[in-house]
């Protein structure tokens, strides 16, 4: 009970950090508009058939309509000690979301290996997806 404390605790406090000031690279965290992000197309996320050869592979762990959520759940998948990203997708109907990776897999195999590890920490019952990280620029 004490610890669980303890990392709600932590992870309030890294929220609020991070909120007042900024996010992890020092930068100010400006106003949240749509125009800030670079929006990936969701197919993008879908795992291609053929396989890449050089791709990376994460469990998508949450879905969110706003960036705030997203913060929230991401500081939760990093305090398991989780790589994590967010992700600002749009679907074909022009719907923008955020989504929430879980780790960084070499492949797809290694993702599925971890992926119930993964639910049962986040404690999220119903199978998670796997996605295909976009490339880092």
């Amino acid at each position: 009970m004490r610890r669980a404390f303890r990392y709600t605790v932590a992870a309030l406090i890294i929220t609020a950090m991070i909120t007042a000031c900024g996010n992890w690279d020092g930068a100010v965290n400006p106003p949240v508009a749509q125009e800030q992000y670079e929006w990936v197309a969701l197919e993008q996320l879908l795992l291609p058939t053929p396989l890449p050869e050089n791709g990376k592979y994460a469990i998508l762990a949450g879905q969110f309509t706003n960036v705030e959520g997203a913060n929230r759940f991401h500081l939760q998948v990093m305090a398991l000690g989780l790589i994590s990203s967010i992700i600002p997708v749009i679907d074909r109907d022009g719907q923008h979301s955020f989504f929430v990776s879980a780790g960084s897999f070499e492949s797809p195999d290694a993702a599925r290996a971890n992926r119930a590890w993964i639910s049962s920490q986040l404690g999220i019952s119903e199978p998670l997806s796997l996605i295909l990280l976009p490339p880092v620029k």
